[in-house]
């Protein structure tokens, strides 16, 4: 929830930070706005407490690094799926990934191993 609500990542976003999909960031989220509702004090002091090191620590997310990751899971998450999906398979895939490379290292020279 401190993610999308103060520093206003998507769910999509949130969830590549934490290593899970939106759907899971968004049932957190509604998790915690219940226990504040509900008025659980050792939840809303944790959730304060939580808040409290982002702020006297000055923590903030690099913005580059988090496009990257959020891009990254991006790619991991369609590549899975149509595999899942059977519209791709693991070889077909593989060689799809391998030719993206070389086109992006023909074009903006790309440093790959």
């Amino acid at each position: 929830m401190i993610l999308t609500h103060k520093f206003n990542f998507t769910l999509s976003r949130a969830g590549g930070i934490l290593d899970c999909d939106h759907a899971t960031v968004l049932h957190g989220n509604k998790n915690v706005k219940q226990f504040i509702e509900l008025k659980y004090n050792d939840y809303i002091n944790a959730m304060l407490n939580w808040k409290l090191i982002f702020d006297d620590n000055q923590l903030y997310f690099n913005e580059a690094y988090s496009v990257s990751i959020e891009l990254e899971t991006r790619i991991k998450n369609m590549i899975q799926e149509s595999i899942e999906l059977n519209i791709l398979n693991k070889e077909d895939a593989s060689i799809m990934l391998k030719n993206v490379l070389k086109t992006l290292k023909k074009k903006h020279r790309f440093v790959t191993n």
